[in-house]
């Protein structure tokens, strides 16, 4: 079986190479262990890359933090981008710090963390909405709607203030739509929906061939409970771009759905 097989090539790997191993093999081989589903054994792998990395680059801890980054794992994420910070940080560097502390909810870090970046461009106004709608969010759900509204007026300023610099970009108007559509979660504000979709099919015409917009605005006609609206923009997003494989299984996945409630 698979695990077998994975046990043998770690096994095979270390007889052949063990301490000679660089910090890119020994990532190499934890990456495989993952997808393999030995999570304990991918993590030794990556320990090994952290010791002989070289000290002062921290080359494998960069390789880790954009290998857990994009498993959404903020927390990993955060300590390798802290230990390559501790020896080289850069703007780039500090900037997925702030969104690592932010998906945290360590929110007051990051607002100090992105203070220090020079240059307001797109990336620092989504950051800064983003701390923005982290903080209105928890002042919603602790029930303080003066802190609420202050949090949502800085949040609306940084999305105003990126929309004039980047007008064309679909950045601005998922992220707003992804706001309206947390808020009204936690808020029951009926108007909220509306104004989430009407913002997702705003960056749909921005960008036609963003399935970031398309899938968020059939989650949020799923939230609102309009699954007919669903399942016919998904189809149209098949029907134009064939060749994706991620619209294809959530059309089946919505058909399958369907016929279960049919």
């Amino acid at each position: 079986g698979r695990a077998a097989e994975c046990e043998l090539l770690r096994a095979s790997f270390i007889e052949r190479r063990g301490d000679a191993a660089e910090s890119e093999e020994w990532l190499t081989l934890g990456v495989y262990l993952v997808d393999s589903s030995k999570s304990a054994e991918a993590l030794q792998a990556f320990e090994k890359a952290i010791a002989v990395q070289d000290a002062a680059s921290r080359e494998a801890d960069l390789a880790l933090s954009d290998f857990w980054f994009r498993r959404l794992d903020w927390e990993r994420c955060l300590l390798h981008l802290d230990r390559v910070a501790e020896r080289d940080s850069n703007r780039d560097i500090d900037l997925r710090r702030v969104e690592c502390l932010t998906k945290l909810g360590r929110l007051d870090e990051a607002g100090r963390l992105l203070a220090t970046v020079s240059e307001r461009d797109l990336t620092t106004l989504l950051l800064e909405g983003l701390i923005a709608d982290g903080r209105g969010q928890a002042a919603i759900t602790a029930g303080d709607a003066g802190a609420a509204a202050d949090a949502y007026r800085a949040f609306e300023a940084a999305i105003a203030e990126a929309r004039l610099k980047a007008p064309a970009s679909t950045l601005t108007s998922l992220q707003l739509a992804t706001s309206l559509r947390a808020r009204a979660r936690l808020s029951g504000d009926a108007s909220m929906p509306e104004s989430a979709r009407q913002a997702a099919e705003e960056a749909m015409r921005l960008d036609p061939s963003s399935w970031a917009a398309t899938q968020l605005r059939a989650d949020i006609l799923v939230d609102a409970g309009d699954l007919n609206s669903e399942a016919a923009g998904l189809e149209q997003f098949v029907s134009t771009f064939p060749d994706l494989p991620e619209p294809r299984r959530s059309l089946v996945r919505v058909n399958m759905r369907s016929d279960n409630l049919y």
